[in-house]
């Protein structure tokens, strides 16, 4: 079964949490703890599934219905990969729908969704302007979509950057309106 282990300074061990449907491994590329829900995203690969994990409680909640897959091909290729939220939205880039997701929490809602370009890599929400941002390696650019939380909310694609040798992570600092990345050789 594979688990996530999240340690912390108060314990002299790591704690193992297993995720649900990951026996027999799950692959995923990124994960991140989101301020506006005080928990950490973890994308479930092949599960079909994203997991918001409480550090305190370490109490698990699955969101979304996306790509399940019965076995695992090894790497993180498959299904939900990356995540990331704001206050009532999750947002999901799947990597074998090729697919970016909008999904509400709290179970109020219907979930917008968007084709992507190329084959995702990370996905990040970024506050300021309203976007969500989407890394693409292979087709050496970040996607941009403008998402509206309407009465059916949508996924727009406004725009590209282009980053020669293909955008590897990402990382926004709305507070300095700044972004990070490397390119897929590091640079």
């Amino acid at each position: 079964m594979l688990s996530l282990v999240l340690t912390s300074v108060l314990l002299a061990a790591p704690v193992p949490l297993p995720i649900p449907g990951g026996e027999g491994g799950i692959g995923f590329d990124d994960v991140v703890f989101s301020a506006p829900l005080q928990r950490f995203i973890v994308p479930g690969g092949r599960t079909g599934r994203v997991f918001l994990v409480d550090p305190a409680t370490r109490r698990l909640e699955a969101i979304g219905a996306l790509t399940k897959l019965p076995s695992w091909k090894g790497g993180h290729g498959q299904g939900a990969t990356s995540a990331d939220a704001r206050a009532d939205t999750l947002f999901v880039a799947d990597r074998t729908a090729r697919r970016l997701f909008a999904i509400p929490l709290g179970g109020k809602g219907t979930a917008a969704e968007a084709p992507l370009a190329s084959g995702p890599d990370y996905v990040r929400w970024v506050e300021p302007t309203g976007e969500v941002w989407v890394t693409e390696p292979d087709a050496a650019a970040i996607e941009i979509f403008r998402f509206e939380a309407k009465e059916k909310p949508t996924l727009v694609r406004s725009g590209s950057i282009a980053v020669a040798d293909g955008p590897e992570s990402l990382i926004i600092d709305a507070a300095h309106a700044r972004a990070f990345t490397n390119t897929w050789h590091d640079s």
